[in-house]
């Protein structure tokens, strides 16, 4: 079983496809507002499939976000 060392919740703009952070937990480096385009980073790529999406070691991942990047992991 794996454990999140942050979360993060995004909103769905359906009309634009763009995804709005509207919540975070955890010892994250950043907070609201951050916005991102389906397809970017963890959430743009569950919300555009509409699957679960996880990574399990975000700091090598290819599709980690500028923002994210020097988060505590």
């Amino acid at each position: 079983m794996h454990h999140a060392r942050w979360e993060e919740v995004f909103l769905l703009r359906e009309d634009d496809g763009i995804l709005d952070l509207a919540a975070v937990h955890g010892p994250q480096s950043h907070s609201p507002p951050i916005t991102m385009r389906l397809g970017e980073g963890v959430a743009g790529r569950a919300a555009q499939s509409g699957e679960p999406f996880m990574i399990t070691d975000y700091r090598h991942w290819e599709g980690r976000v500028a923002y994210a990047i020097g988060a505590p992991l």
